[in-house]
């Protein structure tokens, strides 16, 4: 290994080495140039760089963390988000259910208080209400739908299933345009 003069080294036989200069303390392999993680005196750590900004910087062309599940009756991997306000959950699977593996945004890992799931196989993004039941889909290729009150277009305050509230001019109201089959329907319950 090459020497770094005001440090203190470590080298073992597969030329590998570490030094200690000033609070920071780095791991290279073969040379000061094949740099692998350093530790900052101000405790944060890089991956890839000698100056990581932050707890945590990996530094690379198409750097990727992998985060992998080995259990195999629940399937969950997550990265946790919190302040003290709080916690956010991103997670492949929940901790509860051996046959989901999507994509759940929640504010707990055991996937009882979900907010948004991202399903891997039927493509669609779903919106869970505070009962933990998604009230809303949308999918890419099926039917989508919104359960979970009124839908306003140009309103922020529908007063109806579907509320179209626009200006004046062309623009405005409902068009439907298609081939010689179009139809365009409104039904009402029975009056009886």
């Amino acid at each position: 290994a090459t020497s770094q003069p005001g440090s203190i080294q470590w080298v073992d036989v597969s030329d590998a080495f570490y030094y200690s200069s000033a609070g920071s303390h780095s791991w290279y392999t073969g040379t000061p140039s094949n740099l692998k993680m350093t530790l900052t005196s101000s405790g944060n750590l890089g991956i890839g760089t000698t100056n990581p900004a932050t707890l945590l910087q990996l530094s690379s062309n198409n750097p990727v963390l992998t985060i992998t599940d080995t259990e195999s009756t629940y399937r969950y991997a997550g990265l946790a988000l919190g302040t003290n306000g709080g916690t956010w959950n991103l997670s492949n699977g929940d901790s509860t259910t051996a046959a989901n593996s999507h994509l759940y945004i929640t504010r707990n890992s055991a996937g009882t208080d979900n907010r948004f799931i991202f399903h891997r196989d039927n493509y669609y993004f779903g919106v869970y209400d505070n009962t933990n039941t998604i009230k809303t889909v949308i999918r890419a290729n099926g039917d989508s739908y919104f359960n979970g009150g009124d839908l306003g277009i140009g309103t922020t305050s529908p007063a109806a299933k579907l509320d179209i509230d626009g200006v004046s001019g062309p623009s405005t109201g409902i068009r439907v345009s298609g081939g010689t089959n179009t139809q365009f329907a409104v039904e009402t319950g029975s009056t009886n």
